[in-house]
């Protein structure tokens, strides 16, 4: 009788904790829809890798992971391209910048959330890099957990 309740206790808690992943390392990154800057189409600047971090200027932990960044917003800026992404109405623009230090990052904008959605995004600050050219995943995760290591890895600087 125990080892059938052990065995009904972990069938209960895989079943709770999987879930379908819309990303993974090395593979294609899911359609991004954004109104930007730059155009539907973030055509991004000249760097190899772009870093898109998911955000809401509202959001207590987006506010501090920017604020407590250092130097790992330093490597970020001279290695990729930093688009930031949020799902709030455009005309907040001013309201996000001054909430956020945006410089030397692109402000973009899923006001009909298909970005998040394709990206499977369920909490902010979430950060997504991915090779410009070919469009392939080269790390996710939350915000705080990226730092210089990680980014000079993965451009090889």
């Amino acid at each position: 009788m125990k080892r059938i309740a052990i065995i009904v206790a972990i069938m209960l808690a895989v079943a709770t904790n999987v879930e379908a992943q819309n990303l993974r390392l090395g593979e294609k990154v899911p359609a991004i829809s954004l109104d930007s800057e730059l155009g539907k189409e973030l055509n991004l600047g000249t760097k190899e890798y772009v870093c898109m971090i998911f955000i809401h200027s509202e959001s207590t932990p987006c506010i501090d992971a920017f604020a407590n960044m250092g130097d790992v917003r330093t490597t970020l800026l001279e290695n990729l391209d930093i688009v930031l992404v949020t799902a709030e109405q455009r005309d907040i623009e001013s309201d996000i910048a001054q909430r956020i230090d945006t410089l030397g990052m692109t402000l973009a904008f899923d006001t009909e959330r298909k970005t998040f959605k394709s990206f499977g995004i369920n909490y902010v600050p979430y950060c997504v890099i991915f090779d410009k050219r070919r469009c392939k995943a080269q790390w996710f995760g939350p915000v705080k957990q990226l730092n210089r290591d990680i980014i000079l890895e993965i451009t090889n600087n």
